[in-house]
């Protein structure tokens, strides 16, 4: 959290008197006296009250107390599109755009999605799990293939797990209809998908999104993730917190298209990396938080629907603070105000 910030939360916190405008003191003071959320859920009530002087320790002080009542909404369920550490150019995009608020972020989101730069600590992203004993080791990728491959076996929970030292090629997984398959792929270094199409088809199956899918980018001798125009992925998680992604104007667009023909989508992955940088004028991501909920998201990473504040010096990881959701609860309109008799001096 910014020094500044967390300072004045602390005194605003100790009902401190806190000047309305530091420039202008004859607008006057405010304090907190007590703030109360009675009733965990979605949506449930706020009461607030505050005392304003004006005056101060003049024989024309004047106090009064007011307490308001307000809506106070559980965070959206949904995952960014783009979680990013570092600054980033983007551009215009389909999606919520995650990051810490002291990270250069040039982004237009579409339609009701954010840049969520956020005043609050946000955690680190965990670092990507090591590729268990047993792991299928892919080798060269043939373009265009499907996975999992005749004569894969999944683990214990029924996940396909490959290792490739660096992903250059695309691939299909169809979970389109038939037992759901899950799948990881751990990957050393490059992840070039410059013309490539990587293409997981949900159809209409329920639940059926990006965290079916992942990949992870372990960044041991390279950390460089390509796209172009000709780059097509669908319903993909890529999960490279120390990649940067570069999305370039170069290559020939596919005819390949993710959901409906002749959408013009080309992109609904779900990119958790470093930064991104747009090269060029570049076709729109779409990516696909309406798909990806926190709930679906991968086990390595906890989360709730239920936010929780937590000091970060107690984190440590993320598996010590359960219910942390980086989206914070939204307020609603004032339901009800009404000045109060002065409870405390």
């Amino acid at each position: 959290m910014q020094p500044r910030l967390k300072s004045k939360i602390a005194q605003v916190g100790q009902r401190n008197w806190q000047p309305i405008d530091a420039s202008k003191p004859e607008q006057g003071e405010y304090h907190l006296i007590d703030y109360t959320y009675p009733t965990p859920g979605s949506p449930s009530q706020g009461t607030l009250r505050v005392q304003g002087r004006v005056n101060a320790s003049q024989p024309s002080e004047s106090v009064a107390e007011l307490e308001v009542k307000f809506l106070v909404n559980a965070p959206p369920p949904q995952v960014p599109g783009l979680w990013v550490q570092s600054a980033s150019t983007v551009g215009d995009i389909n999606a919520d755009v995650l990051s810490p608020c002291n990270t250069s972020i040039t982004a237009t989101p579409r339609g009701n999605f954010q840049v969520r730069e956020l005043n609050l600590p946000t955690p680190p992203l965990p670092a990507p799990p090591s590729a268990p004993t047993g792991v299928i080791s892919l080798g060269s990728l043939a373009s265009g293939g499907v996975l999992p491959r005749p004569g894969d076996s999944p683990n214990a929970s029924g996940v396909y797990q490959y290792k490739i030292s660096n992903l250059n090629q695309g691939f299909t997984v169809d979970n389109s209809s038939g037992i759901p398959k899950q799948i990881e792929i751990w990957v050393n270094d490059t992840i070039n998908l410059a013309g490539k199409t990587l293409i997981h088809s949900c159809g209409a199956m329920p639940n059926c999104g990006p965290f079916q899918v992942k990949i992870y980018g372990l960044g041991i001798a390279s950390t460089d993730i390509t796209l172009d125009q000709g780059t097509v992925i669908c319903d993909v998680f890529i999960y490279a917190p120390g990649y940067t992604v570069t999305n370039t104007a170069g290559g020939t667009s596919s005819a390949t298209e993710c959901g409906a023909a002749g959408s013009g989508t080309k992109n609904t992955g779900v990119f958790w990396v470093n930064s991104w940088n747009n090269t060029g004028s570049v076709r729109i991501p779409v990516l696909d938080p309406p798909r990806g909920s926190w709930t679906q998201a991968p086990s390595f990473v906890s989360y709730g629907s239920i936010f929780l504040l937590q000091p970060q010096e107690t984190w440590g990881s993320w598996t010590q603070a359960p219910m942390y959701v980086p989206y914070p609860p939204t307020l609603g309109p004032i339901q009800t105000w009404a000045t109060q008799e002065k409870t405390i001096n």
